[in-house]
């Protein structure tokens, strides 16, 4: 996390070959209701579907402050991740899947047992996972 920090919340989203999941997950940020200021930062990891094309036209009217890694090559989810954390500048960061199988609003549940708690990790584990509305 960057010094000097002016959001509240960075929003950190590897992509990789993100295809049709790409609106639906911008989507899902342009109508997120948070009073802080939060930045999305997306790294794309060497997609090869045009994934990094296709999040620079969507983004070119995003409602809040985004910022684009496009990396030289698949090097996989972690190393997408951490190259996400790194360019963050947000107090408090949540990571998120492309395919949003962790909805926006779960993350904004997340973020509020963040604040109630004091914690400085909160992960969240379902005993059953549903894609609701979604065809595979």
């Amino acid at each position: 996390m960057s010094e000097g920090t002016s959001f509240e919340v960075s929003f950190v989203v590897p992509l990789h070959n993100t295809g049709e999941a790409l609106y639906l997950l911008l989507d899902a940020f342009r109508t997120l209701k948070l009073e802080e200021r939060w930045e999305l930062v997306l790294v794309d990891d060497g997609s090869t579907d045009g994934t990094f094309a296709a999040a620079r036209r969507l983004l070119a009217d995003f409602p809040a402050p985004v910022i684009l890694v496009e990396l030289a090559r698949n090097f996989g989810e972690h190393a997408a991740v951490l190259e996400a954390y790194r360019r963050s500048r947000g107090r408090l960061v949540v990571n998120l899947d492309d395919d949003l199988q962790n909805p926006v609003a779960e993350a904004l549940k997340l973020l509020a047992h963040l604040r109630e708690s004091n914690a400085e990790v909160v992960y969240s584990y379902y005993r059953e996972k549903s894609i609701i509305g979604c065809a595979i």
